[in-house]
């Protein structure tokens, strides 16, 4: 989502550049049209508790739901910052918590942020599979593959997939900082959006809705073509030496989100992310919606 933002804050800026549009602190935007500027200034040395959840239902299988906590805290790093996160699974059945894939998850990451709030990679990355292997060995089970060759494979991914798997969670939180929006105005374009497979090519709408109570409160729609996704689904697989393919074939998918930003850190303060996608196996057409909601506590 970062791109389509750095590509909102370019159009305000043109504009600006051509008098038509003077940049505003967020308090002072009041008129259609005018420029809200969002910061990126984190607080260093605190750290944020956020509530995570996860609501999925999918035609012919119900509802499911989950809930964790996540805890972040930001380090100078240069002109940049090191953003430390990790999952808490203190409110986890522990048959789910000591499952190896989301207690990978919960090792702590930390990650390389730019001054402007992008994320651009994953600080000792070596520390981090090494520590990801050992857990994995504790939790392994008779008979499974060994679990250097789930590091292996999971390494083996381009780079850029492997820090958009391990910052899926935070990479929401800085996803408007540092951007500029007129305000009451609804900006179009296209980007290429990360996904776990890549970089895929999207269509964007956002809009900032208000500013009230310290915060930007900004929607976007952004939808993905079949073609699009399937091209970056089989690049995927090439770049990943042979993965297969299976029968689903994908129809469509739209995303809506809504947010919550802090006019002082830049930070996002609460977001509703809608995912639904539409798959067809068989000749036979099924609908998937996901729901994520993000929250910081008190």
């Amino acid at each position: 989502m970062k791109i389509i933002f750095k590509w909102a804050t370019a159009v305000a800026l043109a504009a600006c550049a051509a008098g038509s549009l003077a940049p505003l602190a967020p308090a002072a935007a009041q008129e259609p049209g005018e420029t809200v500027a969002i910061p990126f200034a984190p607080p260093v040395g605190q750290k944020l508790t956020y509530r995570l959840v996860r609501t999925t239902s999918e035609e012919g299988a119900g509802t499911k739901r989950g809930e964790t906590r996540m805890q972040v805290g930001f380090r100078r790093a240069g002109t940049g910052f090191i953003l430390d996160a990790t999952l808490l699974a203190d409110n986890l059945p522990p048959e789910i918590a000591a499952y190896p894939a989301f207690a990978a998850l919960t090792l702590p990451m930390s990650f390389r942020v730019s001054p402007d709030g992008e994320i651009t990679g994953i600080e000792d990355e070596a520390r981090y599979w090494a520590a990801y292997e050992q857990l994995v060995r504790k939790t392994q089970q008779p008979g499974e593959a060994p679990a250097g060759r789930a590091v292996e494979v999971l390494r083996a991914l381009p780079a850029e997939n492997r820090l958009a798997m391990l910052s899926m969670n935070v990479a929401p939180l800085l996803a408007l900082s540092a951007s500029e929006f007129p305000l009451g105005e609804t900006l179009e374009g296209e980007q290429d959006g990360m996904s776990p497979v890549g970089l895929v090519p999207q269509q964007v709408r956002v809009t900032l809705e208000r500013v009230a109570g310290g915060r930007a409160h900004i929607t976007s729609v952004t939808t993905t073509s079949a073609a699009a996704f399937e091209a970056a689904v089989r690049n995927f697989i090439d770049r990943a030496k042979g993965v297969p393919l299976g029968d689903e074939k994908f129809v469509s998918m739209e995303l809506r989100e809504i947010y919550e930003v802090s006019v002082t850190t830049g930070l996002v303060e609460r977001q509703i992310s809608q995912t639904t996608a539409e798959m067809e196996v068989g000749g036979k057409r099924s609908k998937m919606v996901r729901t994520n909601t993000i929250e910081r506590l008190p």
